[in-house]
């Protein structure tokens, strides 16, 4: 296990009604559909600056965000879907690099992140309070999303366990690829 002193025992999950309790305690409706409003008006927001500054493309999200896997907390996953002249990992620095400013025009804490596998610029919202990776054409990650989506459609089941798979994950730190661990998509 991690470090940490694990909140959610899977032994505390034998019995039907303590998971009920579990699961409405901590996924009501309210609470998915507040953060469902929040991570449609960072999306708006981010769209808008995306227009600002010449790109003609769409912002989508993609990750928890767009599976239904989101957590109270959890960042928020966008992507820009529109046209790009150089794919490769500089190319996407490059297009990046052109966002930054007038990302810091409408958010906080915007940081480039380069040197990582996809290169993302990461924010926080202050309006919404949500923190969000931004990057550029990630279209493995949006198939994903779409993937993980389609199986939370065919069971409302689903999404409960993949939020309860995340959380435990988490709790243990045995999420994030550079400890070494799976990423959060893997489970």
């Amino acid at each position: 296990y991690g470090k940490g002193s694990p909140a959610v025992h899977l032994q505390d999950f034998q019995s039907g009604p303590l998971l009920d309790a579990y699961i409405s305690q901590k996924y009501t409706t309210e609470i998915q559909e507040e953060e469902y409003q929040k991570v449609c008006q960072v999306l708006q927001r981010t769209q808008a600056v995306v227009h600002r500054a010449g790109f003609e493309g769409d912002v989508v999200t993609f990750g928890s965000s767009a599976t239904g896997f989101k957590s109270v907390g959890s960042d928020v996953d966008v992507a820009y879907t529109g046209h790009v002249k150089d794919r490769s990992p500089a190319g996407q620095v490059k297009e990046l690099s052109q966002l930054v400013r007038h990302l810091k025009e409408e958010f906080q804490d915007v940081t480039p992140v380069f040197g990582s596998k996809i290169p993302v610029v990461k924010f926080y919202d202050p309006i919404t309070e949500l923190e969000v990776d931004f990057c550029i054409k990630n279209d493995l990650g949006i198939r994903n999303s779409q993937l993980l989506d389609a199986y939370c459609r065919c069971d409302p089941r689903v999404p409960v366990l993949g939020r309860l798979v995340k959380e435990w994950t988490k709790t243990h730190e045995l999420v994030g690829v550079p400890d070494g661990c799976l990423n959060s998509y893997a489970y």
